[in-house]
């Protein structure tokens, strides 16, 4: 997950980055200081040399850089704002640091840092101007005293929302309990559904169809899950249009299978999904789906 935060020159962003990156482990990054390293030139200069056009380009290329990124903190600078764009690239938590005005000026009398657009407007003119545009980008607003508050209300914030995960089942799967029990176990899938929620590290949606495209319409639909169980069943040794939706969908993704089918018969050696998946578990009938939550659990980082 990426967390933002976003706000006025000078009202902690960055620190706050840091001081939670070493709470969790996290890395952070400061999107001013790496147009620093992409421009080679100070944002001094980009302003006065290039102008600020110019700046808020890189400003956007480097946000676009971090999506490859899963778990990141984001200091942003002041003016991420300005271009509404940017806001379709902050997936993720995006916070709000709204700090009185006296204490970011107390912070930016000891800054040795140049703010090039307060030199040509108060600090308070500037609040004004921007103050609705960080509204309409942040999930949540928190005001800023100081440090150790605000990292207990960005805990609290983080806390409150448990990641969501989509457990897709394909055909046949509805009938478990009533079919071969050596391969698949005695379990119904409500009773492997009812498995997986005792797992409490997440929210959890189902889904189960006999139908290819409405499994298809399902995957295409699951952007907004933070990870994705998948068990297509036959669809497994069959299905291309299954493997060309999984492959688009930017999430982690688990293959599950009750059985082991590279044990079985040899068509079902085939396989159109593994490739598009970032693991598998297999032959463990109704812990398959288990071991798939806690592969998640490890790499969906929750702060």
């Amino acid at each position: 997950m990426r967390l933002y935060f976003i706000g006025m020159p000078g009202c902690g962003k960055t620190r706050l980055a840091k001081e939670l990156s070493l709470k969790t482990g996290i890395n952070y990054v400061d999107i001013d200081q790496d147009i620093i390293k992409l421009a080679g030139m100070s944002i001094e200069d980009i302003f006065k040399i290039k102008g600020e056009d110019y700046f808020r380009s890189l400003e956007t290329k480097v946000l676009e850089s971090y999506q490859t990124q899963k778990n990141l903190i984001i200091s942003c600078g002041g003016g991420i704002i300005k271009n509404k764009d940017n806001k379709k690239l902050m997936k993720g938590i995006t916070v709000f640091l709204d700090t009185p005005l006296d204490i970011i000026k107390n912070h930016l009398d000891s800054s040795i840092n140049v703010r090039p657009l307060l030199k040509e407007k108060s600090l308070e003119e500037l609040y004004e101007e921007r103050k609705e545009a960080y509204l309409y980008f942040c999930d949540y607003r928190i005001e800023h005293h100081n440090y150790e508050d605000s990292i207990i209300k960005i805990d609290k914030i983080l806390h409150s929302r448990k990641k969501r995960i989509l457990v897709i089942n394909g055909p046949n799967l509805n009938m478990l309990g009533k079919r071969n029990k050596d391969h698949y176990g005695s379990k119904t899938l409500q009773d492997i559904n009812n498995l997986i929620l005792d797992e409490k590290y997440f929210q959890y949606t189902f889904y189960q169809s006999n139908h290819e495209g409405e499994i298809i319409d399902k995957i295409q639909q699951a952007f907004s899950f933070d990870g994705l169980i998948i068990n297509a069943g036959a669809y497994t040794h069959t299905s291309i249009a299954i493997h060309d939706a999984l492959e688009i969908l930017n999430i982690p993704k688990v293959e599950v299978h009750l059985s082991d089918p590279d044990s079985r018969e040899e068509f079902r050696h085939i396989n159109y999904i593994r490739s598009v998946c970032d693991y598998t578990v297999k032959g463990l009938k109704e812990q398959s789906y288990i071991e798939a939550v806690r592969y998640l659990k490890n790499i969906i980082n929750v702060l």
